[in-house]
Order: C-alpha cells, then sequence, then structure tokens
C-alpha cells in the first residue's frame, strides 16, 4: 500500500539469458504454459484447465499477442462468457542480445485473506514461475 492506497496489481519481472524471438515464441504459445506455470493443467487457444480450490476448473481462454511490441496477455471466461482474470506481460530486448519480462497481474484476494496477503501470495507465485521459466530458457 503506498500512500494509503491499495495496490490493485502487482508487476514481477526477470531478464532470461535468450533471445526476445526466442521467449515470445514459447512463452505465447499457450500449450506451453502447464510447462512453467503453477496454476495451469493445460491451455489452448480456446480453452483451459486450471487448479483451484474447489479443484480443477475448465475455463475458455484467449491468449492476445503482438510480436512487435512484446505483448502476450491472456484472458480466462467464465462458461457464462465472462472475463474472470487477465493477465497482462510485457517482453523487451536488451543491448546484451537477453530479453526482459514483465509479468502484470491482479490482485484477487481469496476467501478469508487480505489485499496485503493476497498481494504478497500472487508475488511469490509469479517470481516462481518466472525462476521456472528462466530455467528452460537457460538449460
Amino acid at each position: 500500500m503506498r500512500n494509503n492506497v491499495v495496490e490493485s496489481f502487482g508487476v514481477v519481472t526477470k531478464e532470461f539469458a535468450t533471445s526476445f524471438e526466442n521467449a515470445f515464441l514459447y512463452i505465447s504459445d499457450p500449450e506451453n504454459l502447464p510447462k512453467w506455470t503453477v496454476l495451469f493443467r493445460e491451455a489452448s487457444d480456446s480453452h483451459a484447465v486450471l487448479d483451484t480450490p474447489d479443484g480443477p476448473q475448465q475455463f475458455g481462454f484467449k491468449t492476445h499477442t503482438s510480436f512487435e511490441n512484446g505483448v502476450i496477455d491472456w484472458f480466462i471466461i467464465s462458461e457464462q462468457g465472462r472475463r474472470v482474470d487477465k493477465s497482462a506481460s510485457r517482453l523487451q530486448k536488451l543491448e546484451n542480445g537477453n530479453c526482459v519480462y514483465s509479468f502484470m497481474f491482479f490482485v484477487l484476494p481469496q476467501a478469508g485473506e487480505s489485499h496485503s496477503e493476497a498481494l504478497e501470495r500472487q508475488t511469490n507465485l509469479i517470481e516462481e514461475e518466472l525462476s521456472r521459466l528462466k530455467v528452460i530458457f537457460e538449460a
């Protein structure tokens, strides 16, 4: 919280020793999400199965990308067609040949969880996922 304003989002950034092109193609492919994320069991251009507190659940899923701008955004959609969650990410080329990936997420407190606890939990989760990506790219 800054200046008595509740943070409604968080951002986690990590540098990868791989090319922009390699990182973009891997990250933007929904079928790779289960390989580096914690909650995705499967994903495609149209649906995703996520681990939830109530067990695995299927959702609609869309990926919006722009290679030129390094944009990779995901939308999780309920059976009723409502957007349930959105994640926005950006990939940038670095002068040293590496790339930097920034992942922005919206804070979603779980039952009985404070806003600051949710921010910390989600930040830790995204940091773990980006560390998995780093291992994939730098192996």
